[in-house]
């Protein structure tokens, strides 16, 4: 015969917490109940406990606290109770720290004779370099690739054996948006540029590391016209998230700080701001 099953989610329960349950039937008749049955019946009852992940950390802010340390300040998540954080206890947090790595690519070009003259393209994204002589210098290869459309910042190294057979230039990606993080390998391109010679070359292109991108630069423009004089002042937050409805201010005084140039420490001139501004913010 057909058994057919029926469900009941009970919500808003406490994570952590061990439930049990049990059911019985209820009649039409004067409300008259059945015997219960339970999860284990008819040995003993079993129960469980709703349990999830934690939930995200609450804040999170990094600081440079000398040249070569790091400190990382966070708030537990939200939602914590004695029984755990969505049921499951909180053991220990996992930081991880990463950094940028700058891509690594080798061009070279050999011969079993010495190089006389000649020139060659280096192609990236469809758009190629200006003809570059073979065995130019470090500062004219690095200068033609800077040329190039999708080539933010280079630095390029250069060696070569003693007959001027090989010619070796390694390539770093260091600029700061477009060649920031993983490239596309270069290609070799010969035309029309001086032909070679000798006329029998191996031209290689290799990518040492790859890269991985960094801290992508926000750019903010900020402008204000008029056809009178301007006057006043504004009021600008970097880094800032909700709604900006007040000043820092202690004891009704507004608190000026001093910030160098490129530092992201402030001083605040002996004001203990401790309790007024939070980790994050």
């Amino acid at each position: 015969h057909d058994t057919k099953m029926f469900q009941f989610v009970a919500q808003n329960l406490i994570p952590g917490v061990e439930y049990f349950a049990r059911v019985r039937a209820r009649g039409v008749i004067d409300g008259i109940e059945g015997p219960v049955s339970f999860p284990g019946y008819p040995n003993k009852p079993l129960s469980m406990t709703p349990v999830s992940i934690p939930d995200t950390v609450a804040r999170a802010a990094l600081s440079a606290v000398s040249p070569t340390a790091l400190r990382v300040d966070y708030e537990i998540p939200k939602n914590d109770r004695p029984e755990g954080n969505n049921g499951s206890p909180i053991t220990n947090y996992h930081i991880e720290l990463a950094s940028r790595i700058n891509e690594v690519q080798s061009f070279t070009i050999s011969s079993d004779n010495p190089f006389v003259s000649g020139g060659f393209r280096l192609v990236l994204d469809s758009a190629s370099t200006r003809c570059i002589d073979v065995g130019t210098s470090e500062y004219i290869f690095e200068l033609l690739l800077e040329e190039l459309p999708s080539v933010d910042g280079v630095q390029v190294k250069y060696s070569s054996d003693s007959n001027s057979s090989k010619h070796e230039y390694e390539i770093t990606f260091d600029g700061p948006l477009l060649s920031n993080g993983n490239q596309k390998e270069l290609t070799f391109d010969q035309s029309d540029c001086k032909a070679i010679d000798p006329v029998t070359y191996i031209a290689l292109i290799k990518t040492i590391t790859e890269g991985s991108s960094g801290v992508f630069p926000e750019v903010f423009s900020i402008e204000a016209t008029s056809a009178d004089l301007l006057r006043g002042y504004m009021e600008i937050s970097v880094d800032f998230l909700g709604e900006y409805d007040q000043l820092v201010s202690k004891g009704n005084d507004l608190v000026w700080v001093e910030v160098e140039a490129g530092s992201r420490n402030v001083n605040t001139l002996g004001v203990d701001l401790s309790a007024i501004i939070l980790v994050g913010e």
